[in-house]
């Protein structure tokens, strides 16, 4: 994302370059999310929830949302830091990536889960949180495309993200 953020001139020139660089990132998005959410393993599914905001973002750089992909890939870094923070601590505690497995441990782990639920709401675009400005600006440079297809892309790859968080959080 950064590579492409930083030649974005480059990419400026040719619109079928833009134009890869979208089907690329909605390809992966969607590819990675429809794996994401079937998935049982903690770390896995974190892994797949990010190469999903990855391709967001490539999508948002192909449809002309410089800006909002680099945003959302700065505010993404520090939520998902603390959430794999998080879901280490978890592991540690109950020996397992197995999220059937986990459930309950708020009363014997307070710490690790007010920092998650932090995360957790952040990542879900809770009301003021850079997240939801993220994806505020992310979906204006998809309707600023007149692209129909992508903004559903968007919006189907902003619902996938709040799933992700709440089967990670329960």
């Amino acid at each position: 994302v950064y590579l492409v953020a930083r030649m974005y001139p480059v990419f400026q020139v040719s619109d079928e370059a833009l134009k890869t660089v979208a089907y690329v990132g909605a390809f992966t998005a969607i590819f990675a999310a429809s794996i994401g959410i079937v998935v049982t393993d903690i770390k896995r599914m974190m892994a797949y929830s990010t190469v999903s905001q990855l391709g967001y973002m490539m999508l948002a750089l192909g449809v002309g949302g410089y800006v909002a992909a680099i945003f959302h890939l700065f505010t993404h870094a520090f939520f998902k830091s603390l959430l794999f923070l998080g879901s280490g601590s978890v592991i540690h505690a109950v020996h397992t990536q197995d999220i059937q497995k986990m459930g309950g441990l708020w009363k014997k782990m307070p710490v690790t889960f007010w920092t998650f639920l932090v995360a957790t709401l952040a990542m879900m675009m809770a009301l003021m949180s850079a997240a939801l400005l993220a994806l505020l600006y992310l979906l204006e440079g998809g309707i600023d495309s007149h692209v129909v297809p992508v903004v559903a892309v968007m919006l189907l790859l902003a619902v996938s993200a709040v799933i992700f968080q709440r089967r990670e959080f329960l």
